[in-house]
């Protein structure tokens, strides 16, 4: 719908090729918070504390995100540039962005950096992907080994 909405209002859409990389790319930056409820939703057993403990994970981590970033910017101290590239909303907001920049026409990296959403928080494609694994892996492996031992309707059969 956006794509027809697009060319009703823009004409003739170029360059929709990178749609399905970069959805597939936004799927897995979001994955770490999936893992990271899942892995909620069966230590806690409450699907609404999950939500809300996987919620708070998320926008703290987003708010000590832009402390972080303003705090670097006033003293230089590349420690907290260093926290902030480690943080978990930090590789899953840089992720599409790295992904997508090469692959559009620089005027779009211009307007997107003038409204503030281009410019990456992690340096490289490379250390994104390795951050969101070092969350994600851990929480699925962790969800999965309390679903298989711990699992009450298993344990009944």
């Amino acid at each position: 719908m956006s794509v027809a909405s697009a060319f009703t209002f823009f004409g003739t859409q170029f360059g929709l090729e990178i749609l399905p990389g970069l959805f597939l790319v936004q799927a897995f930056a979001a994955l770490i918070f999936y893992s990271l409820a899942f892995m909620l939703g069966e230590l806690v057993r409450r699907s609404s504390l999950a939500y809300i403990f996987s919620s708070a994970v998320f926008f703290s981590s987003f708010i000590i995100s832009a402390y972080m970033d303003l705090i670097y910017t006033l003293t230089g101290k590349t420690i907290y540039k260093t926290i902030q590239i480690y943080l978990p909303t930090s590789p899953a907001n840089s992720l599409p962005i790295q992904y997508a920049s090469p692959l559009l026409p620089q005027t779009v990296g211009i307007v997107l950096q003038f409204v503030g959403s281009g410019n990456a928080i992690v340096p490289t494609l490379d250390l994104s992907v390795a951050i969101l694994l070092v969350y994600t892996i851990p929480a699925i492996a962790v969800a999965a080994a309390y679903f298989w031992f711990a699992d009450i309707s298993r344990k009944m059969s």
